[in-house]
């Protein structure tokens, strides 16, 4: 059964029980590049781009640096919060920062 098939059968629950067991012993990019296949397009990262945001910028950036990740620009960030979210995404090569 599909993610999607096991989700709307029997729930959330089941359906992150389904996703641990069939991923227990995947990477950070296998699940990544899963989810990826499994919902095509309908997926993005949400980041603060703080330091420790680049961990899972740096796996999403090896996978697909297509995917979208979502910045909330509240017009309150420092200016080193936002120099830094250009530099990593510059030095990451994402493709796809939003600031919504």
């Amino acid at each position: 059964m599909s993610a999607l098939a096991t989700l709307a059968h029997d729930g959330p629950k089941a359906h992150a029980a389904a996703l641990a067991a069939q991923h227990a012993d995947s990477s950070a990019h296998e699940v990544l590049a899963a989810a990826i296949a499994e919902w095509p397009g309908r997926l993005a990262l949400v980041s603060s781009f703080g330091a420790e945001s680049a961990a899972l910028l740096h796996v999403a950036s090896e996978v697909d640096p297509s995917l979208p990740v979502i910045f909330l620009e509240t017009q309150k960030h420092f200016a080193q919060t936002l120099g830094y979210k250009r530099k990593l995404t510059r030095a990451l090569g994402l493709t796809d920062v939003r600031d919504v």
